[in-house]
């Protein structure tokens, strides 16, 4: 995703100026065309997405939405989930990873996939350990759509191996 970490840039849309304190995150997408249409699509995809999962520890809240191109989350300080923290502080790492998995099964428990969770920058830790996830946009969510039809939803056989909760 493309974001903007402190003031809103409406003229262009930037990559993260500072890992794990992303304030502000903005899609800015040209206003013609094909183009804005999916930017839409997709900036009301996440918006719900954080909608959905509000109240799950390590999911940053949903302050407000600033129309089509940008919403503002809870300030998360953090670094980004990398070997470099597993290097630099074993304990901590095995901290982060104990709550990832806690965090991923809330996801999972509501019925929603991240789907974006190799991207490194997508899991912020902080000072204590904890895991917050960001850049909610490419997941899916199974109580919602067609997804929430068998075989995913009720009278399924479940959401997909890759999401379905530990027995």
């Amino acid at each position: 995703g493309w974001g903007h970490a402190g003031a809103f840039a409406p003229a262009c849309a930037c990559s993260f100026s500072t890992f794990g304190s992303i304030h502000f995150w903005s899609r800015v997408f040209e206003s013609y065309g094909r183009t804005a249409r999916w930017a839409r699509f997709f900036q009301r995809r996440e918006i719900n997405h954080y909608r959905a999962l509000e109240g799950i520890e390590g999911i940053p809240r949903l302050r407000r939405v600033y129309g089509i191109h940008a919403f503002v989350l809870d300030f998360v300080d953090g670094e980004p989930l990398k070997r470099r923290l597993a290097e630099a502080d074993p304990e901590r790492f095995a901290r982060a990873l104990d709550d990832l998995e806690r965090v991923v099964a809330a996801l999972h428990a509501r019925r929603f996939c991240h789907l974006d969770l190799h991207q490194k920058l997508n899991a912020l830790v902080t000072a204590e350990g904890r895991v917050w996830l960001i850049d909610l946009g490419q997941g899916l969510d199974f109580t919602r759509g067609w997804l929430r039809r068998p075989p995913f939803g009720p009278g399924g056989r479940g959401a997909p191996h890759a999401c379905a909760p530990r027995s």
